[in-house]
């Protein structure tokens, strides 16, 4: 019995003996990452590098650990040299409650060496996948316009316009304005034609905004017969701040057959029940993008 009574005492011994050697082994580091950085092409043919990250997707070698706010820090059990990958993370279509990680981006990776109880501090700087196909880029600083009129909508006097004022996306720079003369006004602008869209792959349109006036944004499907189906994908309500839109086309896309020919679609409306009165509707930075 005595002895029954000594082993077990020795055994529990051991284990509180091991257990106080993990707890020590796990004195954790901790991670800073710092605001991001958004790096285009210096030739213009990714655009201006707006984004929008709302959040870091954290992975420690290969291990998913969890989305964070930006900027962040939290610890990290781990001592020694480390990978660390981070995806920028979205809001899905404008979905403030689907978020994601932006898949025409590429993760940034960096290794850290952690230390018990010491902060390490990185700095993400992000940039388009090397596959990412640019199919339309309108920022309205170069001549003319990639943007078209839809005839069946537009009123002597409305139209869009190159604006640089104070409210411009970047001062002194252009963004488009429209101009709607009256109070019923509808006016419509869409791409050239699209032709060659992949399927099943990640598309998508990116677009910064400021609006006191909803307007809509959708596609045109041309299929091989002949016949055009006209699809609102979102509408945008007023924002008095610019804000950035990551509008998922991969699925629509995906619905057409092959040798659907697309246009993007951008529809302003003051046919309202209270319309607005002088409305102002800027945006910039429509950027229409795929993986090869």
């Amino acid at each position: 019995m005595h002895r029954t009574l000594t082993v077990f005492i020795s055994l529990l011994g051991i284990l509180l003996f091991s257990q106080c050697k993990t707890d020590q082994a796990m004195v954790p580091g901790y991670l800073h990452i710092k605001s991001p950085q958004f790096n285009t092409k210096a030739d213009g043919t990714q655009g201006y590098n707006s984004y929008d990250f709302k959040d870091y997707w954290v992975f420690e070698s290969g291990i998913f650990k969890g989305s964070y706010a930006i900027p962040s820090e939290f610890p990290i059990q781990k001592e020694g040299k480390t990978v660390i990958r981070i995806g920028a993370g979205i809001k899905h279509s404008g979905q403030n409650e689907e978020r994601m990680i932006y898949p025409l981006v590429k993760n940034f990776i960096d290794t850290v060496d952690f230390k018990p109880n010491q902060t390490d501090t990185i700095w993400p700087v992000f940039s388009y996948q090397d596959n990412a196909v640019f199919k339309l880029v309108e920022d309205f600083d170069k001549n003319g316009l990639s943007l078209e009129f839809n005839p069946v909508f537009k009123k002597d006097g409305d139209t869009l316009i190159k604006y640089n004022g104070d409210d411009a996306f970047v001062k002194g720079n252009n963004s488009g304005k429209i101009v709607l003369k009256q109070d019923s006004s509808i006016l419509e602008l869409y791409s050239p034609v699209l032709n060659n869209m992949p399927k099943f792959s990640p598309t998508y349109l990116e677009i910064d905004y400021k609006n006191d006036l909803p307007f809509t944004i959708g596609i045109y499907a041309t299929e091989i017969d002949g016949s055009v189906k006209q699809i609102p994908l979102i509408v945008l309500t007023p924002k008095s701040q610019w804000n950035k839109l990551y509008l998922d086309l991969e699925t629509e896309i995906a619905y057409h057959p092959i040798g659907t020919q697309f246009r993007i679609f951008l529809r302003f409306s003051n046919n309202l029940t209270s319309p607005v009165q002088n409305p102002s509707v800027l945006f910039d930075n429509l950027k229409l993008i795929y993986l090869d």
